[in-house]
């Protein structure tokens, strides 16, 4: 698997590297856990439903996420 550039700015660096290594357990779940368990862990580890709640009403829909 390739390794995070270490040429990057540190903060940089550690943005990157924490999202491959979500992406990486997202990963290992969706192949140890049922379907329906990896997706509830997925989901609550990214905060969606909190983001879907903390719109207004008038925003909420479909395609929040795809707004932002």
């Amino acid at each position: 698997m390739t390794s995070v550039p270490t040429h990057l700015k540190q903060d940089v660096f550690n943005l990157i590297n924490n999202a491959f290594d979500a992406l990486k357990r997202f990963y290992r779940w969706s192949k140890e856990l049922p379907p329906s368990s990896a997706l509830e862990k997925i989901v609550k580890e990214l905060g969606i439903i909190l983001f879907t709640l903390s719109q207004d009403l008038e925003k909420v829909g479909p395609g929040i996420l795809c707004r932002h």
